[in-house]
This record gives structure tokens, C-alpha cells and sequence, in this order.
């Protein structure tokens, strides 16, 4: 009887309760839209700017990197997301991004600062995954 209390302890002290919360922006609309992203600079290692800059970034398709003024441009293929930013057990932190402006054949479609974003994050559902949906 011993052996099975201390398996179900063992079991229950290895597999965790913690959930990742998560804010990303993905691309519905069917075509490529351009990313332009100013990092901010808490968030910048200055012995490894280019590296703290793509942080957490899975798309491929850099455009350009200015390391100066921390700007990133991107291209973000249909059915792409782009991570906002994550938390364990928690509310995301949404201050990585200074502003965020997206482009769809020349012509804005979204734009955000820090604030922006956080208020969208808030007034959603705040399911673990929530996702903003460009069209």
C-alpha cells in the first residue's frame, strides 16, 4: 500500500497544474502583410542586440533590422502568427513590443502600442490562448 501512495505522490510532484497564457496576432486576410515592430529597449542586451531583438520570433522572413533604433521589419505569411507575448500562470507581459503596425499592400490595417495592445488583451476572453485575427 505504501508503494502505491508514494507512486501517486511522485506522479501528482512531477506532472504540474501550470498553463502558459499566451497573445498573438495572426494573419487571416489570405495575403502577406508587412510587420513593423519597435522593440522595447528594457528588453534589448546590448552585447546581443540582434539576438534580443528576434526574441521569441518564429517567422523567417526579416526584412530589415535596425539595431539602432530597435525596429524590426517583418513579412507574416497567411495563417502566421506573431507572438504579443506569454506568461506561466499569469497574465501575459504585453510591454516587448513599444508599437506594432501592420500593412496590407500599402495600407495600414493595424496599429498599436503597448497600452493598445494590453486593452485588447483585457477586454478579451483570456483563454490561454487568446489570438487577434488580422482579415
Amino acid at each position: 500500500m505504501k508503494k502505491y501512495i508514494l507512486f501517486f505522490l511522485m506522479i501528482n510532484l512531477f506532472t504540474g497544474c501550470d498553463y502558459f497564457n499566451t497573445y498573438s496576432l495572426k494573419n487571416k486576410s489570405g495575403q502577406i502583410l508587412l510587420v513593423e515592430v519597435v522593440v522595447n529597449d528594457k528588453y534589448i542586451d546590448s552585447k546581443n542586440i540582434k539576438e534580443s531583438m528576434m526574441y521569441n520570433l518564429r517567422s523567417n522572413k526579416i526584412i530589415s533590422l535596425d539595431t539602432i533604433n530597435y525596429k524590426l521589419k517583418l513579412s507574416l505569411d497567411s495563417d502566421e502568427e506573431f507572438m504579443f507575448g506569454g506568461a506561466t500562470n499569469g497574465y501575459p507581459l504585453l510591454d516587448r513590443y513599444d508599437q506594432i503596425t501592420i500593412y496590407k499592400e500599402d495600407s495600414l490595417v493595424f496599429y498599436g502600442n503597448q497600452y493598445i495592445i494590453q486593452n485588447l488583451y483585457t477586454n478579451s476572453k483570456q483563454d490561454h490562448t487568446e489570438v487577434l485575427n488580422i482579415y
